[in-house]
């Protein structure tokens, strides 16, 4: 993953692999949320509750992020996120 920060505030600009959709089976909803894990698991709003085991499952979680813009970029074939910690 690549991270930019951007200067006085708190908004950063995540490079990760995947798409922008829930994680979850079958749901095709844009995420809400994303873990800072090894796999940033996404999670819309409608499944934030099952995203909790996350934490707790994953020794590497290192907290929760608002997705507030993003898209896929179909030449690098990756997702660029601008994310907020909650």
């Amino acid at each position: 993953m690549t991270t930019f920060a951007a200067s006085a505030t708190d908004s950063q600009t995540w490079v990760v692999t995947g798409v922008r959709n829930c994680d979850i089976y079958g749901c095709s909803q844009d995420a809400a949320i994303i873990a800072d894990t090894c796999n940033y698991a996404r999670f819309c709003l409608t499944h934030a509750d099952e995203a909790i085991g996350i934490a707790l499952r994953d020794p590497m979680f290192n907290g929760w992020y608002r997705i507030t813009a993003g898209h896929y970029d179909d030449t690098r074939h990756c997702l660029i996120v601008t994310v907020h910690p909650l």
